[in-house]
């Protein structure tokens, strides 16, 4: 089965191509954690779109992380935040899939990651105004790792 998500980028890292169920998309690369304003217009690529490939949506992170850790213990895969308040979303993946989620509950990780666009729009809107959005559980043959954390 092919990943719902992969990612190519050039080499000269200022566009990046999102192959996104059978369509390609190519936008200007804000950063490789992407984050992506849902209320401008690149192809076809917006906020209904991620909602539409979900596997599992999560509008309370803050208060169920119980249930996303239950749901993405043992799980690899690709993931979704999408900020409430003004439509961006950051898209990653990672294997295990909770260790990953769990990072953006923790106060450690907040602080010393705070170049990345989704940990400052974290610290600045709190995480009370994220949903969470599985995109897809995957094998960790087929999972993007950004090498450059």
């Amino acid at each position: 089965m092919m990943a719902l998500l992969s990612l190519m980028l050039n080499t000269n890292l200022d566009i990046i191509y999102i192959y996104l169920s059978n369509m390609f998309l190519d936008l200007n690369l804000l950063s490789w954690g992407l984050f992506i304003n849902c209320t401008r217009n690149y192809s076809d690529i917006s906020c209904n779109s991620i909602f539409k490939y979900a596997i599992k949506v999560n509008s309370d992170p803050l208060n169920n992380r119980d249930l996303i850790y239950k749901d993405n213990k043992n799980q690899t895969g690709v993931y979704a935040w999408i900020n409430n308040t003004n439509g961006k979303f950051y898209i990653g993946s990672e294997d295990p899939l909770y260790v990953r989620l769990s990072d953006y509950y923790q106060d450690w990780f907040l602080s010393t990651r705070i170049r990345l666009y989704i940990v400052r729009a974290i610290v600045k809107y709190g995480l009370n105004e994220f949903t969470l959005v599985i995109l897809e559980y995957t094998d960790s043959k087929n999972l993007i790792v950004n090498k450059n954390e």
